[in-house]
């Protein structure tokens, strides 16, 4: 098994599976960051959420920008619940003004990597998975009176229940944001639009080329809401295209038909065995047994 690591220049991510005390049914969905001692917590100030659905597959984007209130240079570590089906599978951190993405390393050389890095002064994030498909991050470091911009992407395979598929997604915050937005897009044609529930002013899906769309975009906002949206599952195999850093990729999702027959012994046997000199090490009469 591969975990999550992101190294380039000066960041570094591991996904390591982990089993800490926390809470497995945490109610406060929305990401916090944990400080040392008595410091002043972080403060959320800038969320947007980008969710793009295509087939059954949801990939859904945390553009978050934390402040550190403290007067000295903290390292946080960023708590963020997920929903059962939630899985990570991409993140980047800004170090220098640039958001800076990920490759996937082996969990134990991860965390010998990180632990140099720590020690050589170099930005380094650590990702874990923790008890009720949470996730902890540590990040160094947090400057005084300023910010930082952490992304996280989460994919998760939506059910389809009576020929329909659902999301939801947690606003429940209760605080105040400088900004917040939030955008969905649905990989088909208008023939039947999703299903809201939301107390979000104006969110309505419209047809946009070949994505339904909808987006709520405010400032200054105490979010406190809920996003909850059900639309029709494909009734068809559809093959999705698409190309990135010149290579060509494809998606679809075919539902296979369970079936069951009876299977036809063979009447004659055939054994082949390898005599080569690639074969000199095999016990063969062992095989034979």
């Amino acid at each position: 098994m591969l975990y999550g690591f992101f190294i380039m220049k000066k960041i570094i991510f591991i996904l390591a599976d982990l089993i800490i005390s926390l809470s497995a049914n945490a109610q406060v969905w929305f990401p916090f960051i944990r400080v040392p001692g008595k410091q002043q917590e972080m403060v959320l100030k800038d969320l947007n959420i980008d969710v793009q659905i295509m087939g059954a597959i949801a990939t859904t984007t945390y553009d978050m920008v934390f402040f550190n209130p403290n007067k000295k240079i903290l390292e946080g570590q960023i708590i963020f619940p997920m929903t059962p089906n939630q899985t990570v599978v991409a993140m980047a951190l800004d170090i220098n003004g640039r958001m800076r993405a990920a490759s996937a390393i082996d969990k134990d050389e991860a965390r010998r990597i990180f632990e140099e890095q720590v020690r050589s002064n170099i930005d380094p994030a650590l990702i874990e998975k923790v008890a009720g498909n949470q996730y902890k991050m540590q990040i160094y470091p947090f400057l005084p009176k300023n910010t930082r911009q952490i992304q996280i992407t989460t994919e998760e395979n939506l059910k389809v229940i009576n020929n329909e598929m659902s999301l939801s997604i947690p606003l429940t915050y209760n605080k105040k944001l400088n900004s917040f937005s939030v955008t969905v897009n649905v990989a088909q044609d208008a023939s039947k639009k999703p299903k809201v529930k939301t107390d979000l002013e104006n969110f309505i899906f419209t047809q946009k080329e070949q994505n339904l769309t909808a987006s709520f975009k405010v400032k200054d906002y105490l979010l406190n809401n809920s996003l909850e949206f059900t639309f029709p599952a494909p009734q068809k195999e559809i093959v999705y295209t698409g190309s990135k850093a010149e290579k060509n990729y494809f998606y679809s999702n075919i539902n296979v038909k369970k079936s069951q027959k009876d299977k036809t012994l063979p009447k004659k046997i055939a054994l082949v065995w390898d005599i080569s000199s690639s074969g000199s090490e095999r016990n063969l009469k062992k095989e034979k047994e």
